[in-house]
């Protein structure tokens, strides 16, 4: 059982586990905008110009992104991407302010970033951009 802990605890330091998290974390807002606009995968793969077998490979996380592409396909689901760093112990928690109506173009993005240090010190801060 411990075997297994410590693998598990071992991915906190895995380069390649945190990679296909974060791919898998984009298809996901990806795959929620489409939803919210009603956009199908051939909607998706017409305004990126590119294939709906590519779509299919992003969606499901399998595709090595480069920040172009990142950019590319969050423009076609009218969204903005958002490339945030932050201290490992940081709890983040993002935030949308809509205006003028559901998911129309005056969508006003607000971020809220609240740092917990670490459990033994209650020092907090709190950032908004």
């Amino acid at each position: 059982m411990s075997d297994v802990l410590g693998w598990y605890d071992s991915l906190d330091d895995d380069i390649e586990y945190k990679a296909e998290a974060k791919k898998i974390d984009f298809a996901c807002d990806i795959s929620r905008r489409m939803n919210q606009l009603g956009m199908s995968k051939s909607d998706l793969a017409h305004a990126a110009s590119t294939s709906n077998a590519y779509i299919t490979k992003v969606l499901r996380g399998e595709s090595n992104l480069t920040i172009e592409s990142l950019v590319k396909f969050t423009e076609a689901v009218d969204g903005d991407l958002h490339i945030h760093i932050s201290p490992k112990n940081a709890h983040v928690r993002w935030s949308e302010v809509i205006t003028g109506g559901a998911y129309d173009k005056s969508v006003a993005s607000v971020a809220s970033v609240w740092v917990n240090k670490t459990l033994t010190n209650s020092h907090e801060g709190r950032y908004e951009a």
